[in-house]
């Protein structure tokens, strides 16, 4: 019986020296490779050199790499889980220009390139050793974009959630003054609150999406400038909504416009601000604008031309009909989760990825800065791609709400 003991004892230490040794420590996997192609009119021997990330969906880690001279992406020390990849680049005017002279026309932006692959599963060598492809779409790279995006509304001391008091801010991220004037924004048909819905628009039209409502900047042309590094505040209106009943609101009487809705019993005018006009309503008893998770686009059409729009009826049935809205007119685009695995309303090449906001309240979307320039004027991130452009901040038990102020880009967690 001891001669027994004393072998198990042996092999179990040894088992055990085994499992402690550092070098049959899992390292991660090398050479996870993806190759990465242009857009369809480039030059058949352009080859994309510009970087990509790798994010593990439930640790939040992230591996960065550059594309290699073939165009291809390789990461190494890859840990085992689902990942998602996405790549963005800004393409000069120029370069632009000679890389894709007929996709370019007369166009005298710079555009951002930008791509992704969503849920990689890498458990196993043969996950590890497959070479995936990520075809690059294009886009022309916005003067003004979302900046920040508050709309999930607030806690009430009762234990409700007050969901009036939204706001969005848009900002100049040029070096050059932009007129608003003519300028809409508007948010999109369909649910991102669930996983269990699909949307039908995004799933049968690639070429557009379909507002459910859109507001304009009024203005003939050159009324309302808005200076590089400046932003601009619309709310939906322009009350102060901080009560004793809902401290952790905000005070929006500082808005430089307002969504009001002259129908509607739910908006109340401020005569001290400016409205925004309003450009289209799908449903004619909307009774504010904008949703609590809404996703939202900004594009310029004046009245003739959104008559001249196309309005169409869910695929799925029904009688609303709803403002489609060409992908080529479409300046910026902010797609925003409620849920992780919602569908998507919005077409990859306008907004890689999308904002998780989760259920919390009250908290805030931010776009992320990306550098200052030496004049001291800030510049956002703008990658088309929500989940690395923008950073939620939700409320801290015990805290004020103070982070919900338009207007704050040197907070830390937008550095």
């Amino acid at each position: 019986m001891k001669r027994k003991i004393s072998y198990f004892l042996t092999i179990a230490i040894a088992a055990l020296a085994v499992s402690c040794d550092p070098s049959n420590e899992f390292k991660g996997y090398d050479n996870v490779s993806f190759k990465i192609n242009y857009p369809e009119g480039f030059a058949s021997d352009a080859v994309y050199s510009g970087p990509a990330t790798l994010l593990d969906r439930n640790s939040g880690q992230s591996y960065s790499a550059t594309a290699d001279a073939a165009g291809v992406v390789t990461f190494n020390g890859v840990l085992q889980g689902s990942y998602n990849l996405t790549v963005s680049q800004t393409l000069g005017n120029a370069e632009f220009r000679e890389m894709a002279p007929e996709l370019a026309g007369d166009l005298k932006s710079d555009i951002m390139l930008s791509g992704n692959l969503l849920q990689i599963n890498l458990f196993s060598d043969a996950d590890a050793a497959e070479t995936r492809e990520v075809d690059l779409v294009w886009t022309v790279k916005s003067d003004i974009v979302f900046s920040k995006i508050y709309g999930n509304g607030t806690k009430t001391t009762s234990g409700g959630t007050f969901i009036n008091d939204r706001y969005w801010e848009l900002f100049n991220n040029s070096n050059e003054t932009v007129y608003l004037d003519g300028l809409c924004f508007g948010y999109i048909e369909g649910n991102t609150m669930t996983g269990a819905v699909t949307n039908p628009f995004y799933e049968q039209y690639k070429d557009a999406l379909f507002a459910s409502a859109v507001i304009r900047f009024p203005g003939s042309g050159s009324e309302h400038p808005l200076a590089p590094g400046e932003s601009v505040v619309v709310a939906q209106n322009a009350q102060n909504y901080i009560t004793e009943e809902r401290p952790l609101s905000v005070d929006l009487t500082g808005a430089d416009f307002e969504a009001h809705y002259p129908d509607s019993d739910m908006s109340t005018d401020n005569p001290d601000v400016p409205n925004m006009e309003v450009a289209y309503k799908a449903i004619a008893g909307a009774r504010v604008f904008g949703t609590t998770n809404g996703s939202y686009i900004m594009f310029r059409a004046s009245d003739t031309e959104i008559d001249q729009m196309d309005k169409v009826t869910s695929p799925d049935g029904g009688t609303i009909a709803y403002l489609r809205v060409p992908n080529e007119m479409i300046m910026d685009a902010v797609q925003q989760f409620l849920v992780e695995d919602a569908n998507r309303v919005i077409h990859e090449e306008l907004d890689a990825s999308f904002v998780l906001l989760g259920t919390s309240t009250p908290l805030i979307a931010e776009r992320k800065i990306s550098h200052t320039e030496a004049d001291g004027r800030i510049v956002l991130q703008d990658t088309n791609n929500s989940s690395q452009d923008f950073v939620v901040t939700s409320y801290t038990e015990g805290a004020t709400a103070d982070y919900l102020q338009p207007g704050q880009y040197d907070k830390p967690e937008l550095m």
